[in-house]
């Protein structure tokens, strides 16, 4: 199984009420929940996602253009091997 692409979207959503989860009870500082989605899909057919709360600008930038050269190619499943190009060890 080989990285054929790595795809970063970035999806927003209104917040209209404070809500709760497992870190508690937060209230909405921002109007907007931004959320950014990195997709990598493999030539098995096989996507990962993973999803982070706001990771715009200087660091998608980073991940398109410098980091998606690294693992195209590469197996997914070999993620020492990722984590140490990525690292640049």
């Amino acid at each position: 199984m080989k990285i054929t692409d790595v795809r970063v979207r970035h999806c927003q959503a209104p917040v209209y009420r404070s809500f709760t989860n497992a870190l508690g009870t937060h209230l909405p500082r921002e109007k907007t929940w931004l959320t950014t989605i990195v997709e990598a899909d493999t030539d098995d057919g096989i996507t990962g996602v993973y999803a982070s709360r706001n990771i715009h600008g200087a660091v998608t930038d980073l991940m398109v253009n410098y980091l998606k050269p690294l693992v195209v190619g590469e197996d997914p499943m070999n993620y020492e091997r990722l984590w140490r190009k990525m690292l640049g060890d």
